[in-house]
């Protein structure tokens, strides 16, 4: 995944976009409830140790803010991607039981008005 912003959709209340900082990581498709450990990484994309895995999680914590409509502006998703918040899922790409390539187009989630300090996860 490339791209990763939360952007304000109203110019009366316009913020500048804000990258999403402090990401961890974990192979596999174990839920997220799950107590398997997660480590840190920069960025949400090609993390090390893979060692066959075919399915990563990545998440972190919405930061604080004045948000009017916030989206999260994601530039690519290689093959079938989930998205969740707080442990619901609020966007998918493609279909997790049968991954195809169906193209790179840019993803805009919309993300609830209170959804600041709440966890986002990919899968």
């Amino acid at each position: 995944m490339a791209g990763l912003l939360l952007l304000s959709g109203s110019l009366a209340y316009a913020s500048a976009p804000a990258p999403l900082t402090d990401w961890e990581y974990r192979w596999g498709d174990a839920p997220l409830e799950d107590d398997a450990p997660w480590s840190p990484i920069d960025f949400p994309s090609n993390p090390p140790e893979r060692n066959g895995q075919k399915s990563v999680w990545f998440k972190t914590v919405l930061p604080e803010g004045e948000w009017r409509d916030p989206v999260l502006h994601i530039t690519s998703i290689n093959l079938v991607g989930q998205i969740y918040l707080d442990g619901t899922l609020i966007y998918q790409h493609g279909d997790m039981e049968e991954p195809r390539f169906i193209g790179w187009p840019w993803h805009l989630v919309p993300l609830p008005e209170n959804s600041a300090g709440k966890t986002l996860a990919l899968r």
